[in-house]
């Protein structure tokens, strides 16, 4: 609200500190790409919750709350595997339902699972269905699963744009297609690690595109808690994970 905020834990991904009376929390050297602040009971973010230190101005990064009210009791919407894709429609459909068609050369074609107009569909139903069973419209949503399909840079765009146009606040977990983007477009920054029989895995593009892959917050008194539970699985940044958990 334009003030300094005491107590609010601010954290690089792996150690956390709470800010002093002033608002400010000095961290001497982060152990992760991101700067994230854990949003407390009471508030909403004034734009971002986190920011990469790389781009930090003179080494300073700043983060801004306002009070919002969070009635209790209080619900909110999981929607999982949205596998948002960014290929073309295909010209010709066999079936209308079909998941495969034909392009203008007669070759055959995968119909991208959902565009963002599909997701944005999907949550307005959602606030519609819980208004016409009399329930208190969700506080906000939870993506969870496949949130793209291939994990491309061009398909965590389209994330981007279903969450800034989304009508709930919508927050995002990645699940397994997230870390796959090496196997559909080429990078010198890939470095696949392999994940425990799942295939190899890479975060950087899901991390330089939407954000941090684990956080919390706390909505209405009720703490929620989020992981990247596929590279916990696969081993590759699970202790970092859990020493943040601890």
């Amino acid at each position: 609200d334009g003030g300094p905020a005491e107590g609010v834990a601010v954290s690089d991904g792996v150690s956390t500190w709470t800010t002093a009376a002033d608002g400010p929390v000095e961290v001497a050297a982060p152990d992760g790409p991101f700067a994230q602040v854990s949003v407390p009971s009471g508030c909403e973010p004034v734009g971002p919750w986190w920011a990469p230190w790389a781009g930090a101005a003179a080494g300073a990064v700043r983060f801004a709350l306002r009070s919002t009210d969070q009635p209790v009791p209080f619900s909110f919407a999981q929607v999982t595997d949205l596998h948002l894709s960014d290929g073309p429609e295909p010209v010709r459909l066999n079936h209308p339902d079909g998941l495969y068609g034909w392009d203008d050369a007669g070759t055959l074609r995968s119909k991208p699972l959902s565009a963002p107009a599909d997701v944005l569909r999907a949550l307005s139903g959602v606030l519609a269905g819980a208004f016409a069973a009399g329930f208190p419209a969700p506080a906000f949503a939870v993506a969870t699963g496949a949130l793209t399909d291939h994990g491309t840079v061009a398909e965590f765009g389209l994330l981007v744009q279903v969450t800034a146009a989304a009508p709930v606040p919508l927050l995002v977990l990645p699940g397994t297609h997230a870390h796959y983007g090496h196997g559909h477009e080429t990078d010198p920054a890939d470095r696949p690690e392999e994940s425990a029989g799942m295939g190899a895995m890479t975060t950087w593009r899901y991390e330089q595109h939407v954000g941090p892959r684990w956080w919390s917050r706390t909505w209405g008194g009720r703490r929620l808690v989020a992981i990247d539970w596929f590279a916990w699985r696969g081993g590759g940044d699970g202790a970092r994970q859990e020493a943040w958990l601890a």
